[in-house]
């Protein structure tokens, strides 16, 4: 799940102060954006937080569905397709949690995003937290450089 919300920091200190959510990462997408991603389980988040857009309320931004297989992902953006549905992002890979994903907007004014790959256990990787200064999605670094 990825809420907006008004300020990432007081989030990460109440979700891991009071609630006992534990530090995945932080991404930092410029000087203004950075992302906090929090997991509560084996997964490599379970929660993420990014600052609203300027003007805009904190809300529900997305959640996910993981799906058992690279096949189901691409399956349901086939299906996606065949049915005209909004395909906000995807198929791609997130840079950070290695998830494969495809995202839909739906009528509620946020995304479902369809993913796998994400259940790699958090107890097996030995790194501490760390701080992603790059594009959460693969190919954007190149196409960003173009610009």
């Amino acid at each position: 799940m990825l809420l907006t919300v008004a300020d990432t920091q007081r989030s990460h200190d109440f979700y891991t102060g009071v609630l006992g959510f534990r530090l995945s990462d932080w991404v930092n997408i410029d000087d203004h954006i950075r992302l906090c991603f929090l997991h509560c389980n084996e997964r490599h988040h379970s929660m993420a937080f990014v600052p609203c857009m300027p003007g805009k309320s904190p809300r529900l931004q997305h959640v996910m569905f993981e799906v058992e297989s690279l096949d189901d992902v691409m399956c349901s953006c086939h299906f996606l397709r065949i049915h005209k549905a909004p395909i906000g992002m995807g198929p791609g890979r997130h840079i950070n949690c290695q998830t494969v994903h495809v995202y839909v907007q739906t009528p509620g004014g946020f995304a479902v995003e369809f993913g796998w790959a994400t259940a790699v256990s958090m107890m097996r990787i030995s790194r501490s937290s760390i701080q992603l200064a790059v594009p959460l999605i693969c190919g954007a670094a190149t196409s960003r450089a173009r610009n």
